[in-house]
Parts: C-alpha cells; structure tokens; sequence
C-alpha cells in the first residue's frame, strides 16, 4: 500500500511543478506584453515623412573577407541620426544591420560592418530623431550595388 501511495506522490508533484511553470509562463507573458506595448507607445515612428524631403545619402566603398568598409556623406540639409543597412549576398540573402551614427549636413564619415560572405548590394536607409519621435526615410534610400574588393 504504502507503493500505491508513493506512486501517487511523485506524480501529484510532476502536476503540481507543471502547473506552477504554465502559471509562471503566464504571468511572463502578461508582464513582456504590458512592457512592449508602453514602450512602444512612448515612441513614434512614421515614415516618409515631409522632414525626408530635405534628406538625402551617398554611399561607397569595398569589402574585404569579413569586413565591408563604408564611406556615407550626407548631401542633405538634416542631421541624419542612424542609418539602416540592409546587405544582399551573392545568393539574394537579406542581413540587416542598423548603425547609430550622427551625420551632419555635407559630412562624410568612413565606417566598417562585420559582414557574412560577399556582398553584391547595399540599401542604406537614413533615420533621423527628434526626441521620442522616429521618422524612416525610406523613400531616400541609397542602392549601392557592384561592391568591389579592397
């Protein structure tokens, strides 16, 4: 009898340890989505914006085995903030990189991304920010396709 009991025993505290984990998955998963969406509302994010009408990027450069070096100028009248890049390999594989870089009105900065095979295209999105608010320019976007070798 007192093996019948056992039994029972070690399977109630299997119920009772799931039950606690699916409670605790629950109250995560409350708590995550409460904390996304106020985070999410605190800031503004719009695209193609009238601001983007005085934005405007160049791009150049050339990669190396795990390098892609970068020479962005910024040939508009706006600060640009941070810059999306997307990067296409040889077999049309999408990396997406963002780089949070100030650039003012006809600067020209040199900057270097890590990079997973050759790369034959790069889109550059500027970004710009004014407080909690983010305009995407994406209207303004730079295609700088044929990257050579360093």
């Amino acid at each position: 009898m007192s093996l019948y009991r056992k039994g029972i025993a070690i399977w109630m505290s299997w119920v009772l340890l799931v039950a606690f984990m699916v409670a605790l998955s629950a109250f995560m998963y409350n708590w995550i989505t409460g904390y996304t969406e106020s985070s999410a509302e605190r800031i503004e994010t719009s695209y193609n914006e009238e601001s983007c009408s005085s934005v405007a990027i160049s791009v150049d450069g050339c990669q190396k085995a795990e390098i892609l070096n970068i020479t962005i100028s910024n040939k508009g009248d706006l600060e640009i903030d941070k810059v999306i890049f997307r990067l296409y390999d040889l077999y049309n594989n999408i990396e997406s990189k963002d780089k949070v870089i100030a650039i003012k009105a006809g600067e020209t900065k040199q900057l270097e991304l890590l990079k997973q095979g050759t790369i034959q295209r790069l889109e550059s999105i500027p970004i710009l920010i004014k407080g909690n608010k983010v305009t995407i320019c994406r209207d303004r976007m730079h295609i700088f396709e044929d990257i050579t070798s360093c």
